[in-house]
């Protein structure tokens, strides 16, 4: 039909930009502006287990390789900024706010999430 040197290549074209396109789409659907290894790290309550007021508070992260990072003086945690978080916040009279990011060696923090108690609420 076509001589080999004249073979369309419309078809290859298309294909190529369509997986570069659905690629893209993927990593960008899992982060905005992070690696889309880094998760957003999450806040869980719970009861202190004891007669003690108030709820203990983890912090968890469904990547294993990332650090959770955290505030309690609504600084702004970082890759080198904020405690590392290690066990669960108990959280009793005081009014805490709270901010967390995942951070991994070599990349920047994963974006910010943040938790509010009020032992009012």
């Amino acid at each position: 039909m076509f001589p080999e040197d004249q073979v369309p290549r419309q078809n290859n074209t298309f294909i190529r930009a369509a997986a570069v396109l659905l690629i893209l789409s993927f990593f960008i659907s899992c982060s905005e502006r992070y690696p889309f290894f880094i998760q957003l790290p999450e806040f869980v309550e719970s009861e202190p287990g004891d007669d003690r007021p108030g709820k203990m508070l983890s912090i968890v992260c469904v990547d294993e390789n990332a650090v959770i990072r955290y505030t309690i003086d609504d600084s702004t945690p970082s890759e080198i900024h904020g405690l590392i978080y290690e066990e669960p916040l108990y959280l009793a009279a005081n009014t805490v706010h709270i901010q967390a990011v995942a951070v991994r060696v070599g990349y920047p923090a994963g974006p910010l999430v943040e938790y509010y108690y009020d032992p009012q609420d």
